[in-house]
């Protein structure tokens, strides 16, 4: 059929195929995006510093049970406290040792340090790292190390996602393109 057209309406009708197939694809990813935005309603999106605003309440629990929560039998009341999904933690032994935890990481080298450290935040890249002192009639018994990630719940998701979703369009639009000319090239010979 297309064989038939003049180069000029062979040419109209390529290009009208092209903005067709644009549009289609917009379209679809309008559908997508609301679909997306639909799911991932702002109650399931947590802002950056969501973690950051639990750690006054962790904080507080360990002041209000003091050295119970250096006793491995306290793990579960403290996790009951932690928000699990989102911070990990470790407590520590004034030795530097771990005592229970979900960090593996070993914090602090020895007992000078853990002094330097007691009511401060490491930071590396968005991952901080908060160690409260853990005390008994105000003196210092261990520390409670929470560490957590300064990112939007929604970020990784969005990352993987829209550079998923760009690559893949590159893709399809590149094909469709190479597909069109090779027809348009073999109706002009």
């Amino acid at each position: 059929m297309i064989k038939r057209l003049s180069l000029k309406n062979q040419f109209i009708l390529t290009f009208a195929s092209v903005i067709f197939l644009s549009l289609i694809s917009t379209i679809c990813s309008l559908v997508l995006l609301y679909y997306f935005l639909s799911v991932y309603n702002e109650k399931s999106v947590q802002p950056a510093n969501y973690y950051e605003k639990k750690v006054p309440s962790i904080e507080k629990f360990v002041e209000l049970k003091g050295e119970k929560i250096l006793e491995v039998s306290f793990q579960k009341n403290l996790e009951k406290v932690i928000p699990m999904e989102g911070i990990t933690y470790q407590v520590i032994n004034l030795r530097g040792n771990k005592i229970y935890g979900t960090l593996d990481d070993q914090l602090i080298e020895n007992n000078k340090s853990i002094y330097e450290k007691v009511n401060r935040s490491d930071q590396k890249g968005k991952v901080i790292t908060k160690y409260l002192p853990i005390l008994d009639k105000n003196r210092m018994e261990g520390v409670l190390a929470v560490r957590y990630v300064l990112a939007s719940s929604i970020d990784y998701y969005i990352k993987i996602h829209i550079s998923y979703n760009i690559i893949n369009s590159f893709f399809i639009f590149n094909t469709l393109l190479i597909r069109i000319c090779e027809t348009f090239w073999e109706r002009i010979k």
